[in-house]
């Protein structure tokens, strides 16, 4: 008997396809979250307490620390922070503590996710001279002017800080990423429009094994190897795309 789901793939032509970028993600970096605490400890703490009544099927908020695993996924950290920037719509870097200042220097050599970033910061942060300011807030304006947004946010007087400004930067965000393409033209060479696929075919026949998803890529003309298909379910998994599921010996997607 034949498969349904044989059926189904073979009438895609990803000649005529668009990819549907969404739901628009934003990769969330800054000071520690923990959203049992009632009191806020951290800006981006702030935003994930905040940001709930914003976030729909189409725009949600990914935090770093869903990917200190990333090595069950990646041998190459490079490679990991392309697929990020491939996936992504939104980088967000708050840079609060050491940890996250270290992330906007990283992320910032990365030409992809460089198209992608946005810095949240405190006024007083925008308008001093640093090497941060001169070497990477100015060169970002260049690019983009909205890819830098200061607002009254003391990172070392959380207490001072008013609601009403997180609120402002979580609109501003969000008002960017509804600019964005809605859509693509299918491109079986993009790596971001791959990982879409593979989430396209695991939302279309609810149950796929690795075996199953390589051969379904192959016949769509977006051949991937083993190890590509393995990095690509890490990620979208992290990104709550996709779930999986072991029945007997056979992890299902």
């Amino acid at each position: 008997m034949e498969d349904p789901r044989d059926e189904i793939v073979n009438s895609i032509s990803t000649q005529k396809s668009r990819v549907r970028l969404s739901p628009q993600l934003i990769f969330l970096c800054g000071g520690e979250v923990d959203l049992e605490k009632k009191t806020n400890h951290s800006i981006r703490n702030m935003f994930m307490n905040q940001s709930a009544t914003y976030e729909s099927d189409t725009i949600k908020f990914i935090l770093a620390e869903n990917f200190k695993d990333w090595k069950d996924g990646y041998s190459s950290l490079s490679d990991f922070e392309n697929d990020i920037a491939h996936i992504a719509s939104k980088i967000v870097v708050i840079p609060e503590t050491a940890g996250s200042l270290t992330e906007l220097g990283l992320f910032y050599g990365n030409s992809a996710i460089r198209e992608k970033m946005t810095i949240v910061l405190n006024t007083p942060h925008h308008t001093s001279d640093s090497f941060i300011k001169f070497g990477i807030l100015d060169p970002l304006e260049e690019l983009n002017q909205r890819a830098v947004l200061p607002y009254d946010i003391d990172y070392d007087a959380i207490e001072t800080v008013h609601k009403s400004e997180v609120d402002e930067a979580i609109a501003d965000i969000i008002d960017d990423c509804r600019k964005l393409k809605k859509t693509k033209n299918f491109v079986p060479e993009k790596r971001g429009h791959a990982l879409f696929l593979i989430y396209q075919l695991v939302d279309l026949c609810h149950a796929l094994t690795v075996t199953e998803i390589t051969r379904y890529m192959s016949d769509l003309g977006c051949p991937l190897d083993r190890k590509s298909i393995n990095s690509s379910l890490y990620l979208l998994q992290r990104f709550d795309l996709i779930q999986s599921k072991k029945r007997g010996h056979v992890y299902f997607y």
